[in-house]
């Protein structure tokens, strides 16, 4: 760089070209704010992003944090509740049911076993189990080509019963025709 207050103290530079350098410098010195406050401004806009992206971040890793806790209540309570069917599928039954189309009669272990010993055909006939918490037993169902219909016929069942042709020799051939009829129109329930 020039040493201009030498070359002016010697009188080696001139007025002019002395001025025209202070505008010259005055020009870099404009041109070098510039820069700076454009530098600035970029900076400070980096900053405001770097804040923002770690708010963001923040906000996230709470999110996270809120969702793994309900992620592992879930799982707790899962396992809970696998324990707790796990125990009732391996409870035994308490007592045992035995049901006719007259009546039905229930008897407990003890006593199913007791009267097994003496009496034939009693540990055959008490078949349908009991149970303390029956909630993880199977759901009943219903087979193929069977239906359910209920215990007490329904009126519309007992009409399509009353247009069966009952004076035919053919007794049982009349039944089946008063069952069908019958079955056409009891409700239907789903399991």
């Amino acid at each position: 760089m020039r040493n201009y207050r030498e070359e002016w103290a010697e009188g080696e530079i001139e007025a002019s070209a002395l001025l025209d350098a202070i505008d010259e410098l005055r020009a870099d010195r404009a041109t070098l704010q510039q820069m700076a406050y454009c530098l600035k401004d970029r900076l400070e806009a980096a900053e405001s992003a770097r804040r923002d992206d770690y708010q963001n971040w923040m906000t996230a890793l709470d999110r996270n944090a809120e969702l793994l806790a309900k992620l592992e209540a879930a799982e707790k309570e899962r396992d809970a509740l696998r324990a707790k069917i796990k125990a009732r599928e391996q409870q035994a039954p308490v007592a045992w049911l035995h049901e006719t189309r007259r009546d039905s009669d229930v008897v407990t272990n003890a006593v199913k076993h007791a009267w097994g010993k003496a009496v034939v055909g009693v540990r055959r006939a008490y078949s349908i189990p009991l149970y303390l918490a029956p909630g993880a037993q199977p759901a009943p169902s219903v087979p193929d080509g069977w239906k359910l219909v209920p215990i007490e016929p329904t009126p519309k069942m007992i009409d399509a019963a009353e247009y069966v042709d009952w004076g035919d020799a053919d007794v049982r051939g009349s039944c089946i025709n008063a069952w069908n009829r019958m079955l056409s129109v009891a409700p239907e329930v789903k399991l």
